[in-house]
């Protein structure tokens, strides 16, 4: 990696194709100012014979083997251009600002952020940065996250009433868990969905609940959009009127069992509620004599394994808003799970212990390490600095507070 005192970073990442077989993994940290880049096409008669050649604007300059040489050259001139010649493709330059790269290390410039936007959609384990800007756009590990400055994105974002949701957030990547139904999976109603990748956990965690010999598990509630939820809200406020409270009191009791409208985790698909249903049909009510069923006992004791905790958990209501729920699971992947049950942290509390730390490392239960990374932006140089270094990200999470966390394997 080179540094360069200027202003805006820019990494080139590219796999450079030879006849040997032999793979470059470009990985530079270049930081320029301004330009005023001219952005007409490259035409040349000289044919060059590095690997690499370097360009002002339109006019070639040199040829190199190695990209460190040319990108000596390149911090060196004004309106520079690199080519990448085996595969005849430009790897930077001022018209080519949006830069996709995958955790392979192989990278790819595209002229305009909808380019750059399809390319990701296609490809698993990348992401895109828009180096003119110094901003991090997009990222498709588990599922395509578009970046924006609230960061309400990924596993890890937080949804309270201190930091609600907005309205029009809509789940995208989900499954069905109407055709996902059967011995293990039992959806209580049709057309429930769920995030794609907490389903995946999901399906794991149901089976293995169903093969301990626990066989009546109950999924009642999963993705509710904003308009379900007010409509919920909406009838427990009715309800508490109807027992005399006045109008404001029966709002904020409400609001400690019922999520307001815009501050249920439901809405982010990532939340689940789940019950038991008894040999004759009846099912058991969500109320917190659910955690003495055995499969409250099991999801408390086992969820973590598989990306999942009890979100509100008991004692915690001061700094969750919310009542002990036992039967109300949140998936924030692994290994966030897992340290989160070790530590007996609600998720305001591992997200706060995260923006304090700003790294840590754990080994989980199977003996795998992890590196835990918090940024305060999307625009952090550091941030965009590290993701180009490593080649073993497991996800990018926002916290839903502007931080950005990344995990390494």
């Amino acid at each position: 990696m080179y540094e360069y005192k200027k202003r805006n970073i820019v990494r080139v990442l590219g796999a450079a194709i030879t006849t040997l077989a032999i793979f470059y993994t470009l990985s530079i940290n270049l930081f320029a100012n301004p330009l005023n880049h001219d952005k007409s096409e490259i035409t040349v008669n000289l044919k060059p014979m590095g690997l690499f050649s370097v360009y002002s604007s339109n006019r070639f300059i040199e040829s190199y083997n190695t990209i460190e040489y040319a990108m000596n050259t390149v911090n060196r001139i004004n309106n520079p251009i690199l080519k990448f010649n085996p595969a005849n493709k430009k790897i930077y330059g001022a018209d080519y600002p949006y830069i996709v790269y995958e955790s392979n290390g192989n990278g790819q410039a595209f002229s305009n952020e909808n380019k750059a936007y399809s390319f990701v959609l296609k490809t698993k384990n990348s992401y895109a940065i828009d180096e003119e800007n110094n901003k991090l756009l997009y990222s498709n590990f588990d599922r395509l996250v578009k970046w924006n400055d609230d960061t309400k994105a990924g596993d890890l974002f937080l949804v309270n009433k201190w930091k609600p949701i907005n309205s029009d957030y809509i789940l995208e990547d989900f499954v069905n868990l109407t055709s996902k139904k059967n011995k293990y999976i039992q959806p209580r109603l049709d057309n429930m969905l769920i995030d794609k990748k907490a389903f995946g956990d999901l399906d794991k965690m149901a089976k293995d609940i169903y093969d301990s010999g626990i066989t009546n598990m109950l999924i009642t509630s999963t993705y509710r959009p904003y308009n379900t939820q007010s409509q919920i809200f909406k009838s427990r406020v009715d309800l508490n009127m109807r027992q005399n409270y006045s109008e404001r009191n029966a709002m904020e009791l409400a609001a400690m069992v019922v999520a307001k409208p815009g501050t249920s985790e439901h809405q982010t698909g990532l939340a689940i509620d789940v019950t038991v249903r008894d040999s004759y049909g009846n099912i058991h009510p969500l109320n917190q004599s659910f955690e003495n069923t055995k499969v409250g006992k099991w999801v408390n004791e086992n969820s973590w394994k598989y990306g999942y905790v009890v979100r509100y958990v008991d004692g915690k209501s001061d700094i969750t808003g919310i009542i002990y729920e036992p039967w109300h699971l949140r998936y924030v992947g692994t290994p966030h799970a897992e340290v989160m049950y070790n530590m007996n942290y609600c998720l305001e509390e591992y997200l706060q212990y995260l923006a304090s730390e700003k790294i840590i490392s754990y080994k989980d239960y199977n003996g795998n390490l992890f590196n835990i990374l918090y940024f305060e932006s999307i625009y952090s140089t550091q941030l965009l600095s590290t993701l180009k270094q490593q080649k073993n990200i497991v996800s990018i999470s926002g916290d839903g507070n502007c931080g950005v966390i990344l995990t390494i394997n």
